[in-house]
């Protein structure tokens, strides 16, 4: 079964995902849903553990701080656009 099939007919605008931690499983059927939908706004609500500090990193983390690619949030991201 599909995460659509769950759903029935049911079609969202908006989507908020604070969950998710890469493009597998409930993550990417979601991200794969609203995509369908063609939703009007798709936020993703990353965790810190994708960034990357270094020493002169100021917290609290600005976005424009490095992350690393590896994370499931960054592979997430990169896959939803």
């Amino acid at each position: 079964e599909t995460m659509q099939s769950w759903l029935g007919d049911a079609k969202f605008e908006y989507v908020y995902d604070n969950n998710s931690k890469g493009p597998v499983g409930a993550g990417k059927a979601l991200c794969d849903c609203a995509k369908t939908w063609g939703c009007k706004l798709y936020t993703y609500v990353s965790s810190a553990g994708m960034y990357q500090p270094n020493e002169s990193t100021e917290f609290p983390m600005a976005e424009t701080t490095p992350i690393k690619e590896s994370a499931g949030q960054a592979k997430l991201d990169a896959y939803a656009v």
